[in-house]
């Protein structure tokens, strides 16, 4: 089963799942951790997550920033191989990658090639609209 596992500084990761159940309802297995919004130790909050972690899942961990808190206490874990085979952490959540990881090929485990391509999209969804100029050609009449 694909797992999606999304943890940040505060709520946010919260308001991500809302905002992927808004969109494919409740078809994914989506789990957040919200560090520091209690006094509970975001690594204790981990520790409990993995316990419920079958080896044969996928796991698709999301965090809010590179080199941040969360983002490292993860990698220490992923490097410790606590986590599956296919188990990928991914920094810098946006929306169009978790839509686009979440729902590509659900019933395979991911490649680590695919993963990379679905981040240079998203990547390219980001855009400054003060500088960009659509191609008219694309817009309808």
């Amino acid at each position: 089963m694909r797992r999606i596992l999304i943890c940040s500084h505060g709520t946010l990761a919260e308001g991500f799942r809302n905002t992927l159940k808004l969109f494919a309802g409740d078809m994914l297995h989506v789990d957040v951790i919200c560090a520091y919004d209690d006094d509970e130790d975001p690594e204790k909050k981990l520790d409990h997550y993995l316990n419920g972690v079958n080896k044969n899942d996928e796991i698709l961990a999301f965090t809010d920033i590179m080199g941040g808190s969360v983002n490292r206490i993860l990698n220490q874990y992923r490097m410790m191989e606590r986590f599956p085979e296919h188990f990928h952490l991914i920094a810098g959540v946006n929306l169009p990658l978790l839509l686009d990881l979440a729902l590509y090929k659900p019933d395979q485990y991911l490649e680590k090639n695919d993963i990379s391509k679905k981040i240079a999209s998203a990547a390219d969804s980001i855009v400054y609209m003060n500088t960009y100029i659509p191609d008219m050609s694309d817009l309808d009449e």
